[in-house]
Order: C-alpha cells, then structure tokens, then sequence
C-alpha cells in the first residue's frame, strides 16, 4: 500500500511463489514497492513493515548472513539509496490491517465471518447471543439456563468451560470448514472423532454437537475409506457356543406317531442330537410312557453318556454330560 503526502491510498496485490519464505516474500514486496515509488519520481519516502528481521537488516541492526536473503538485501539497498532520504519503522502486526486484508486477497485466503450481524436466525447462538445483548427481555427458562455458560465479548460468542477459558462458538458453515482443515487440510492427518474433538478445543473452537459432527465427517471421509485399515470385525454380533466342545450337550426330541407302523410295530422314533458335532443318535419306540422318557437305563441304549436328570416342579430338564471313562 503506496499513501501519498496527501493522504491518498494506491493499493497492490502481487502472487508470490510457492518456494518463497515469509523472508523473501516481505523483502520482494519492498522491492515491489520501491520500484513503485521510483517510477512516480518520490523523493522521500517512510517505510512501514511488520517484519522486524526485514527492517533491522535495512536499518543496520541486523548483518544479513543469510544466502538466501543477500540478493534482496543487497537490491533493496541498491533501491534506497536512489532516494534522497528514508525512514524505516518498524510496526506490529495487529497494526498493520490493510496490509495484512490484501496479503490474505492475493493469496486466495477467505477470512471467516467473525460479526454478530452474520448470524442467521437458524443459528444456533442467536437466542444466546440475543440474551446477552439484552437480557431484560423475555426469554425461554432453557435459554437462560444456556446462556450462564457462554459471555459476549466485543459482539463475538464465547463459550466459557469449567476451568475459566474461553471458546469461540462457531456457526454451521465455519463448522464444516474448520472441520476440513483439521480432519485433512495441510496440517491435518485424517485422526478419528475423538482426535477431531480435542483438537478443535484444543485450537480454541467450541459448538454443542462437536463429538456427533466430527463422527459424521469422519466416517465420510473418502481418503480414510480408500487407504485406511481394512474393518475386520464381523457384520454381524456373534453368537456364543452353548456347548463348548463335542458331546457335552444333547438335545432330546420325539418323532411321532409314524403311519403305518414298522414291521415290529414301531411308532415312534427318540432322537438325541450333539450341540456341537451335529451327531445323531436315534432309537424305535413302539410306545412313549413317561416311565420311558425317565429310565436312565433305558436313555443309556439311546446315548453312550451318564445322564443326570434336574427335577424343577413339574418339569425335567436333561442335562447330559459325556462321561469321560467311556
């Protein structure tokens, strides 16, 4: 920015080279606008930078040792001394505003909306933030309640969590764009959830739904599903085995009456069936009497086990064990 002895502004915005450092991007910039004020025949000129390695060089503070830096330096002075005086002061970055807005034009940066007058009225901060702005009003116990946690300062929303610090609250599109930044933007290493969510407080950034958005994003995200860790936990919940090992448990089940009988003037069939082998075992019954369904020694023809029978009032349950002598 060129401001002439009457006060007006001329404004340029020049791209700089992905290879530059902050260095030699501020040295090209004065040599940029050296060259300017050439070209308009200056004659005395004060320069203000927010680079203080950048100034101190020029001033003689600093030697510049730097290889990469001696062309500018050495350019620079070449330029300076074609004027017939200068001053070089240095300035603090927070004082350096315009500078700083067509820095971050030229290079594409969209700052964020950082003004109350944003706010939609689906946001989820605007009855908050209308609260605090006038609590005399009448408002909702819920947001009251709410609004104890969060404080205004200079027209921003800031949430305040338990150990006094403060959280700048954040609207939905700021929210899918710091979420983009920190899940896979230049510093981003596409972490879980949970990663997400510290390091977005952590950053200094709060909403209500930080954990639940950041769970969406990252499971939505096409880099982690094309190059992450192949999910190998089944699709299904699986099924205990009751019976862990073969012939500990039978199943006991009646299969009849069979029409027309057997030669032998069998009707009914008692069928055992192994949990875990899947073994059947079966025997022909011309008649089923519960002193039958009882008898262990008539149970023992039909399985080579021991049985042990567990009498619950009115019904029997069979447990069947395998008898490891057999």
């Amino acid at each position: 920015m060129l401001i002439s002895p009457q006060g007006r502004k001329y404004e340029f915005s020049l791209s700089i080279v992905a290879m530059w450092t902050n260095n030699q991007a501020e040295y090209q910039t004065l040599i940029r606008g050296l060259e300017l004020l050439k070209e308009v025949r200056a004659d005395v000129v004060e320069i203000f930078g927010d680079s203080m390695l950048v100034i101190n060089q020029l001033a003689g503070s600093y030697e510049c040792r730097s290889e990469v830096l001696i062309t500018y330096y050495e350019r620079s002075m070449q330029l300076l001394k074609e004027f017939r005086d200068f001053l070089l002061e240095h300035v603090p970055r927070l004082h350096n505003e315009e500078a700083n807005r067509l820095a971050q034009h030229a290079s594409g940066y969209q700052p964020m909306l950082n003004t109350i007058s944003a706010i939609s009225s689906d946001d989820w901060r605007k009855e908050i933030v209308d609260y605090l702005k006038d609590p005399s009003k009448k408002f909702e116990r819920r947001v009251r309640f709410q609004a104890t946690k969060y404080v205004l300062l200079e027209d921003e929303l800031y949430y305040r969590t338990i150990d006094g610090i403060i959280l700048k609250c954040l609207g939905d599109d700021e929210v899918k764009s710091l979420m983009g930044e920190i899940h896979e933007g230049v510093c981003g290493s596409h972490q879980s959830a949970f990663k997400m969510k510290w390091k977005i407080r952590r950053n200094g950034y709060y909403w209500p739904t930080i954990l639940e958005d950041c769970f969406k994003y990252f499971k939505g995200c096409q880099g982690c599903q094309k190059f992450g860790n192949i999910q190998r936990a089944p699709t299904s919940a699986m099924n205990p085995i009751i019976k862990p090992w073969p012939f500990w448990g039978w199943a006991i089940d009646l299969i009849g009456q069979i029409y027309r009988p057997s030669s032998k003037g069998h009707k009914f069939i008692l069928v055992a069936t192994d949990y875990f082998t899947k073994w059947v075992e079966a025997i022909p019954l011309k008649k089923v009497t519960s002193a039958n369904m009882t008898d262990l020694e008539f149970l023992k023809q039909l399985l080579p086990i021991r049985v042990q029978c567990l009498h619950q009032g009115s019904l029997m349950s069979l447990q069947l064990v395998w008898d490891l002598k057999y």
